[in-house]
């Protein structure tokens, strides 16, 4: 899970140095990090979220030959 803080980049860039200290030093205490930050959402927008997606659902097809079993035309055994 990625955690990002509850603050725009605009906003951020909109602080004066003043208030970028300060937002900075709530940033190192633990209690007000929790606080200013929220769970990061986009990432199963992202590019390499769905091509993990798509990869852990290709399924792995195996084929075989059972001289012994009567042959059924076009089986494909999927595992």
């Amino acid at each position: 899970m990625i955690t990002e803080l509850k603050i725009s980049f605009l906003d951020y860039v909109a602080m004066d140095e003043p208030q970028r200290s300060s937002f900075q030093t709530c940033c190192a205490d633990d209690e007000q990090l929790k606080r200013l930050s929220t769970t990061y959402r986009m990432y199963k927008y992202s590019k390499w979220y769905k091509e993990l997606q798509w990869q852990l659902k290709q399924p792995v097809i195996h084929t075989y030959v059972t001289p012994e079993l009567n042959p059924m035309e076009n089986a494909v055994s999927v595992l």
